[in-house]
């Protein structure tokens, strides 16, 4: 995006769609440094002056911020990439309409009927303060006014945060507010052009009070998950401070140039709110390619490490998720540890369809030294452990690749979908941290990173980086020392925050077994033992992940307890040794916990309390 052009109107972009642009309207991608797949074709708002990182919370307002900061343009204004504003004067008669990406559609011709042009607007804001879409009355399609509209659609408690800061901080305005709250007129998505003076005056005065509300904000809020419709609080209230701002400036006597929106469709027959929402994020369709390797041509991109334990009844679907990936210069290391089913044949069918995959078979040792026969018998630049059970994406490994590649990272963290054993349907999507964004994280700059979850296969390794980093032998919890050896090591780690891997999902594994939940315990005491010296920030943080632990644990082992009475003693015993070794959290990690936790009330930092104080594991990690 020129920033000097005459006109700047920041067309939002955040997937792949339609290119709409011309002298005026320039494509601009919000959110890039929270994105998976850039949008190489146009600039984004991560450049200069900007708020890229809030876009979960801001939506389309950091293109409003980076206009703001950094274009010298003598007229600003903003649009989306499925809604724009018609100057031509054609359809005055309508408040918005449909237009459609049909055969032969050109962004431009597009743009030119609507008459967004320099002579246009220049023409339009001679006479009027603002272009903006016509006012809506609710009482047109409902019983709403503004407030109840707000109310019912987003979080009442954010709107009623915003009205004490007005009337704390803005009392002129606070009168006039609330009679624009209690009626029906408004004007929404926050999409309007105005002169370079006006806009910025605009923006200040949006963003100071936005400042206010988020600084009483607990960003960890379970109701500001990133991805979910509550977390872009912020776009919300700006679309009412918006329309408030508007009406005031008519009240001075301004004057508005009022048209129709126009909503522009991928084809017909379907809905605007089919294509409206941040939360399924269109992926790029991948080709087969290869990543050149500057060190060795012949050497694979990605060692696939995948554990096989007795998992013939799914392990053609895995190995099928794996030898179809796009990335293609990869080795696939299967490890049998001593299967009594047909993993092993199964295994040595692929293997001689597939000259990628190599087949070690040893005698049952546990999934610890399955991790370490799987490293030991590979040689790519990148490590990937898998369980046979579960199956990637078929662009997983690249997407992954090009992160750790573009960042030279140690690790890079992805998530995953969890899908029932039984019925094959995603069940959950797992999330991290929303202050974890960009590349070149560590637990320094970004301490949040210990509050990712510690299993090993939603992740990508650099084998120079893990390689004397060892699995205890334990089967169960052997990703526990491992995980916080590497993560409290790591210079820089990355984020893929779109879900490539499927984890399955069986309330009867194996790991609800006694033996495996005492190795559990083991595990969490030789992680302790190596951070004995770490500094009291981990240590803060490890307490809150074996209180995380411990309800995962009492899920996993719920059967037993009520079944098994000596069991229940020996784990209530476990429990409350796990959890009495902690230091003192300080008041910010607290406040974080609420990501974490289901449950507000049962966030307690004591002492194990038989049982009553844990939370169901699945709500702790997803929601």
């Amino acid at each position: 995006m020129n920033k000097n052009k005459n006109v700047n109107i920041a067309v939002c972009y955040h997937k792949n769609s339609e290119l709409i642009e011309n002298d005026v309207c320039t494509p601009i991608h919000v959110g890039r440094i929270l994105s998976d797949v850039p949008l190489d074709c146009m600039i984004g708002d991560d450049t200069g002056d900007n708020i890229s990182y809030k876009n979960f919370s801001h939506a389309e307002l950091t293109a409003i911020y980076w206009l703001w900061k950094n274009s010298n343009a003598e007229f600003k204004g903003l649009m989306h990439y499925r809604r724009f504003l018609d100057l031509s004067g054609n359809h005055n008669n309508e408040d918005y309409y449909n237009e459609y990406i049909e055969e032969g559609f050109n962004g431009k011709d597009f743009l030119n009927k609507l008459q967004l042009n320099n002579e246009r607007i220049k023409e339009l804001l001679k006479d009027n303060l603002i272009i903006t879409r016509k006012e809506e009355d609710l009482r047109v399609w409902s019983i709403y006014t503004v407030r109840d509209h707000y109310n019912v659609e987003h979080c009442k408690k954010h709107l009623d945060l915003l009205v004490k800061i007005i009337k704390k901080d803005y009392p002129n305005y606070y009168k006039d507010f609330m009679k624009f709250l209690d009626g029906t007129k408004s004007y929404y998505t926050n999409t309007s052009i105005m002169k370079a003076k006006d806009f910025d005056d605009y923006a200040q005065w949006m963003f100071s009070i936005l400042d206010k509300v988020e600084k009483q904000l607990n960003p960890y809020d379970k109701e500001l998950v990133p991805g979910s419709k509550q977390a872009r609080w912020a776009g919300y209230l700006a679309e009412r401070l918006t329309g408030f701002y508007i009406n005031q400036k008519k009240k001075e006597g301004n004057k508005i140039y009022e048209c129709p929106a126009v909503i522009l469709l991928p084809q017909k027959n379907t809905k605007f709110n089919d294509y409206n929402t941040y939360d399924q994020i269109e992926q790029k369709n991948c080709e087969d390619v290869v990543i050149p390797n500057n060190i060795d041509s012949t050497k694979p991109k990605v060692s696939v490490c995948i554990a096989c334990y007795n998992v013939a009844e799914y392990l053609s679907k895995c190995l099928d998720s794996v030898i179809s990936q796009c990335l293609t210069n990869i080795e696939i290391v299967c490890v049998n540890d001593g299967s009594k089913d047909n993993t092993l044949k199964i295994l040595e069918e692929y293997a001689q369809k597939d000259s990628r995959i190599k087949v070690v078979s040893q005698t049952n040792e546990g999934l610890g030294i399955v991790r370490n026969v799987g490293v030991e018998n590979s040689c790519g630049e990148y490590i990937h452990f898998l369980d046979g059970d579960d199956y990637i994406d078929r662009d997983f490994l690249l997407r992954m690749v090009e992160k750790a590649d573009k960042s030279h990272a140690d690790i890079v963290i992805s998530t995953h979908k969890i899908f029932s054993s039984q019925t094959g349907e995603i069940c959950n999507k797992s999330q991290l941290p929303h202050t974890l964004y960009g590349d070149n994280l560590n637990i320094y700059t970004h301490p949040d990173i210990m509050f990712v979850p510690c299993h090993v296969w939603d992740k990508l390794y650099n084998r120079e980086f893990i390689k004397d980093f060892k699995f205890p032998k334990d089967c169960t919890g052997e990703d526990i020392p491992f995980w916080w050896n590497i993560i409290t090591n790591a210079k820089r780690i990355s984020i893929l925050r779109t879900p490539r891997i499927n984890y399955r999902f069986n309330p009867n594994s194996i790991q609800t077994q006694k033996r495996f939940i005492r190795g559990v315990w083991r595990n969490v005491e030789r992680a302790e033992r190596n951070l004995k010296n770490a500094p009291d920030f981990v240590k803060m943080y490890f307490c809150v992940f074996k209180k995380i632990l411990v309800s995962h644990m009492r899920y996993r082992a719920s059967n037993l307890i009520s079944n098994d009475k000596e069991f229940k003693k020996e784990f209530e015993k476990e429990a409350k040794n796990c959890l009495k070794r902690k230091i003192k959290i300080s008041k910010e990690i607290q406040a974080k916990c609420i990501y974490f936790y289901n449950n507000k009330s049962n966030l307690n930092f004591g002492i194990f309390n038989k049982l009553k104080a844990v939370f169901n594991f699945i709500n702790c990690y997803y929601r």
